[in-house]
């Protein structure tokens, strides 16, 4: 399989046909629409382009803001949860793309995506993280059990 998709392809070629390009209207419109989410591959390129996108935006409306997030007690996933619950809570605009992207977020994860600002509280936002990290590495920990014993018995 490897050499009828891959053929003699160098890595570099490789890795731009799989590169989809991401623009901010790109990002916008995959947060915007509507339906089932997948949990694939693709999603989570577009779902990794999505919160940086919208963390960016959260990062610029809240400004200094954020100096009281820096302590070592909090991990990543609270510190994502504490930027966007402070992005909800300072703008409207923003406050809707956050939402978005927690919808999605949970469409993904196969939840019920009906969620409102007030529900958005920083302990809801921070489990939806750890579900999908947690979604994440058992997906990752599958992969490399399917290439591990199908490298080995070939």
């Amino acid at each position: 399989m490897y050499v009828r998709t891959a053929g003699t392809h160098k890595w570099s070629a490789l890795r731009n046909k799989r590169r989809v390009k991401v623009d901010s209207p790109g990002v916008l419109n995959w947060l915007a629409s509507e339906g089932p989410v997948a949990f694939s591959a693709a999603n989570l390129e577009w779902l990794d382009k999505a919160i940086n996108y919208v963390l960016g935006k959260c990062v610029n409306s809240i400004g200094v803001a954020l100096t009281g997030v820096t302590s070592c007690s909090f991990t990543l996933m609270d510190r994502l949860a504490y930027v966007l619950k402070k992005g909800i809570d300072l703008s409207k605009n923003i406050s809707d793309l956050v939402l978005s992207l927690i919808r999605k977020m949970m469409k993904i994860l196969g939840m019920n995506a009906a969620i409102e600002r007030v529900d958005a509280t920083y302990a809801f936002i921070r489990s939806i993280f750890r579900k999908l990290s947690q979604r994440i590495s058992a997906y990752c920990q599958q992969v490399l059990d399917t290439v591990l014993v199908n490298g080995r018995s070939a």
